[in-house]
């Protein structure tokens, strides 16, 4: 049985945000997540989701440029594009967050090949900080 009031050390009444567990069901996850994990939850949807392909919100200017970026050179001019794209995403539809540009990078990466990723935030509404880090294999 999972507890809909607890979650991860802290109390859902305390929480800030609350989202859909993309992972309920596997090994006894909760069906919600909050705050931190809550955004990333929102990140993921919104960097997974190609601009002009009607997202989660059916607005045809939601999504990031990422998936556009596959066959681009894996150089720095392209790692500066991806980093423009997820800016202007970021600060565009995930209001809940304050970008720590600082800790966040876009690494192009030829062994891969494509680019390791890094977004460090932190919550608009709170002190939390939290972070994504993930592979854009081109």
């Amino acid at each position: 049985m999972i507890d809909l009031q607890y979650t991860e050390g802290l109390l859902k009444s305390q929480a800030v945000y609350v989202d859909i567990n993309d992972r309920f069901g596997e090994d006894g996850a909760s069906p919600v997540v909050l705050d931190i994990e809550a955004v990333n939850v929102g990140l993921a949807n919104l960097l997974s989701t190609p601009v002009g392909s009607c997202g989660p919100i059916f607005n045809p200017t939601f999504g990031a440029i990422l998936l556009e970026i596959i066959g681009e050179p894996v150089d720095q001019v392209t790692a500066y594009k991806i980093r423009s794209g997820l800016i202007q995403a970021i600060e565009t539809w995930e209001t809940r967050i304050i970008l720590d540009m600082g800790q966040s990078d876009v690494i192009p990466d030829p062994t891969i090949p494509g680019f390791r990723i890094r977004i460090a935030y932190r919550l608009a509404s709170s002190e939390l900080s939290g972070s994504v880090s993930f592979q854009l294999k081109t």
